[in-house]
Order: structure tokens, then sequence, then C-alpha cells
């Protein structure tokens, strides 16, 4: 089967009409989100890192960087813009395939469409294609792709990036063949940088690799044109054998759009892992119903898949990063703070007395029925897809135990920001709000939310990357 020659078909000669108004509402809030989230990612010490090794490299001034005060190519434009969009984890989520689906394709998005001055519903338009792409990519790897090590935001975002950036740019099917061999000998990241500055370098990697690979192919540059069917392609040498399926491309491709069916989106609440989200909320619950002080805690039990701390590996965290990666630090401060925003994520914070003390009465219970894949969250039973899959899904539970005896629970299946507890679109604006007041002025926060709103109308982008470059001069 010619897999990627179909799929490529697909990207560049789906019509516009083919995409349901929906989709495009999905794709204009979380390309809201991930704009937001990577203008408060520009303000930490990986923004500055990368913000500066970019300028020192130069390249023709085409693209913005966000929150940087200027122009750089579009490969390095996409890069920055990755890293600091996933620098604080507080990116979307594609609940059930363990992925972030923005932030390897917005960033990509954004250099190109600046670069050509393209349309906003050109862009709305191929987020929902790269969305598709991406998580098609997911499902072909397997989630056992994942728990082997790689990091899936990485290896499928590229796929995402790469199908986006060449919709954007009308290619025809035979180069975006090609565009998708060159991308699949860059996808690369590895787990075991999670909770460092590396794990964002697999979000701008991807992005930038998926531009690089579009305009190599454009210009001639050749690859393989079999890439997810042949016998040494993406599939079949990242994947996982007996469980990776590279025919996984197509199936139910577009029918119906992913975006609004299986996965769905999944826009974060809570800036840590999404792992970590339906034991926050558990804890915030628990919080809000009962009145305890910390040091009268004797004991807090997550009732999880034995899987969650193979993603969560970090139980005594001194960072931020590490913090986002620590079920016991994000149910502590929960439970101090009752919030789990920018403000809990600092190293300060981090760092303190109160819930240094208290996450270390924080410990895992993996009963029975949560036990290996049949207690993953994110990965229902085989075949089972639609909106209805999360109904398949087990919930977790957080057990506060008191010293003096008393004991309180609540247990969260669907966590908010999910499909089924989505955030509204009030929720997802004032979030933005929140990431972008310490980069834009209150002026330019309302008109960048404004040209967002109305993307669909847009004729290009550039008013609104102007403003998201930022005054530097703001704290």
């Amino acid at each position: 089967m010619e897999i990627t020659k179909r799929l490529a078909e697909f990207v560049l000669e789906s019509p516009p009409g083919s995409i349901p108004s929906e989709a495009l509402e999905e794709a204009k809030s979380a390309i809201m989100d991930c704009l937001g989230v990577t203008l408060a990612g520009s303000r930490e010490e990986i923004g500055r890192v990368i913000k500066e090794f970019v300028k020192s490299m130069g390249g023709t001034p085409t693209s913005s960087l966000i929150g940087g005060g200027f122009k750089t190519s579009a490969p390095a434009a996409a890069l920055a813009n990755g890293i600091m969009g996933h620098a604080l984890d507080f990116d979307d989520i594609a609940p059930g395939l363990l992925f972030h689906p923005s932030v390897p394709v917005v960033p990509a998005i954004l250099a190109v469409a600046e670069m050509e001055a393209i349309s906003g519903r050109s862009i709305l338009e191929a987020y929902v294609v790269g969305f598709e792409v991406e998580t098609q990519a997911c499902r072909a790897l397997s989630h056992h792709h994942y728990t082997k090590g790689y990091h899936i935001t990485a290896t499928a975002g590229i796929m995402g990036a790469t199908a986006a950036a060449a919709r954007l740019l009308s290619l025809d099917p035979k180069t975006l063949t090609w565009a998708f061999g060159i991308a699949a000998s860059e996808a690369g990241g590895v787990r075991q940088n999670f909770g460092s500055m590396t794990k964002p370098f697999h979000a701008g990697n991807a992005a930038s690799g998926g531009v690089t690979a579009v305009l190599l192919a454009k210009g001639g540059y050749t690859a393989s044109t079999k890439i997810f069917e042949g016998p040494f392609g993406f599939i079949d040498t990242l994947g996982v054998k007996g469980e990776s399926d590279p025919n996984r491309m197509l199936e139910n491709l577009g029918n119906p759009w992913n975006i609004v069916g299986y996965p769905g989106l999944g826009i974060k609440p809570y800036a840590s892992c999404g792992e970590t989200h339906r034991c926050i909320d558990a804890s915030l619950y628990i919080r809000s119903q009962e009145k305890f002080q910390a040091d009268k805690v004797e004991e807090i039990i997550c009732q999880t898949s034995d899987l969650v701390p193979k993603v969560l590996i970090h139980s005594r965290p001194t960072s931020e990063l590490e913090a986002k990666f620590s079920m016991e630090y994000c149910v502590a401060v929960s439970l101090i703070d009752g919030k789990a925003g920018l403000d809990q994520f600092t190293d300060q914070r981090v760092r303190s007395a109160d819930v240094q003390q208290l996450l270390q009465k924080v410990h895992f219970q993996h009963p029975e029925e949560l036990r290996g894949e049949r207690g993953m969250r994110y990965v229902p039973p085989e075949g089972a897809t639609g909106p209805n899959a999360d109904d398949l899904i087990l919930p977790e539970t957080v057990i506060v135990r008191l010293k003096d005896g008393r004991q309180f629970s609540h247990s969260v299946k669907t966590p908010k920001g999910r499909a089924k507890n989505r955030l509204t679109k009030s929720e997802i604006r004032s979030k933005y709000r929140d990431c972008a007041k310490h980069v834009l002025s209150e002026t330019d926060i309302s008109r960048s939310l404004e040209m967002l709103d109305n993307l669909q109308g847009e004729p290009t982008i550039s008013n609104l990357t102007q403003i998201l470059r930022g005054n530097l001069q703001r704290s």
C-alpha cells in the first residue's frame, strides 16, 4: 500500500470545505493557548538561553521570536518558539496518545505563515491537517513506542509540523513524500531527559525539523517516498514489533477529524505533566471540602496505574522542571496552595520547606485493576475510539489520612481541560492573559486576543506577530 503517497495527497488535496467549522474553532483555541504559554515560556531561563543562541546564529529575518523582540529564519524561529512553548509543560495534550499536539505544529505554522504572508483561514486549516497527521502517527507507532522511552511529541510531532508547513506552502504530493522522508531522519527525543531543558528542545526540534524538511524538499532535496510503509522506515524502525502498524496512518483519516473525534484536544489548566492532572483535581477537591493543616497529615496515597511513576520520574524534585514530573510535588502543593498554576512551579516554591515536608508523605498505590495497560488512563482498550472511548477509562483516587484518624478521598476520571470537562472560551482567554501579562501590555494583550478570536478573517498574521514579539522592557 502506498501509505506515504496517499497521506501526502490527503494533506494537500483535502478541500477547505471538508474541514468542519467545529474543527477550525478547536484549532483557534489551540493556537491561542499555545501562543499564550509560549509568551510565558519566553521569560524562563530556557527562553533566555535559546533566544541568545538563535540571535547569535543570524539568518534571514523572516519569522518572529515570540517574546524575543526580533525576527530570524523560519527554522530558527520554529526551534525557539517550540522550545519556549513547551518550557512550562503548560501546553495542550491529546488525551489517549501521551502527546502534546500544538507545540510542534503551531511554531512551524507561525514561522512559515509569517514568511509567506499567509491568511489566518489557511493557518487554521493547516493546524487541523497537521493535528490529523501527527495523531495518526501516534496511533501507528502505538503507546509502546512511548513506554519504550521515546518522547512521542518529538517523533510524531515532526510529522504534524511537516504536514502543516507543506499545506501552507502548497507543495505537490511527490514533494511532500520527500519532506516526510527527510523529517523521519530528523525525528528523535528520549524520555530520560524529562525534567530538564532538553524535554522542551524535543518540541522545538520537531517544529524546526518540519519546516526544514519542507523547505529542503521544496528546493528539490530528495528522500525515500515510502517512509511510512518501508521495511526500514519511520514506523517499523521507531515502533515496537507486533504493536506498531504503518497501516494505521490511513485508518479513518479525516473521518472524523481527530481534533473533534478521538483523541480530541485537551487544554491544560495546570502547569505540569498531564499525568498529574487527575490527582491534582482530586487534591483540589479534597482541599475545597475539608479543612486541615499540612502538618496534621499522616499520609497521602495516589491510586494510579503502575505506569504513572515511569512518566513522573522525579519523586523528590528540587527544581521547577523536575516538579512538573513529580506527582508527589503536584499533590502536595495543590493541597497547600489550592492551585497548581505558574506561581506553583518556580524553583523557590519547589524548594519551600512546607511543600518539601508534605511531598515526602505522598506515596503511590497501584490497585490490581489499574496495573499495566488496563490502568493507562490515556489508552482505552484496543479498538475503542470516538467520543465514548473515555467511558472505558478507569479513575484515579487521592486518599488523605490525618494523624487524628480522619480520612478523605476523591476519585477523578476526566480531569479539567479534557473534551468531556473542557475549559470554557473564557477560561482559555483568562489563561492567555495570565501567561502574557509579564511580556505584553494590557493593550497588546487585548489586541492580540481580538486578532486570535477573528483569526479566520485575518489576511496575514503580520500585525499579530508584531505584537507577539513583545516589548523586552517589561518586567
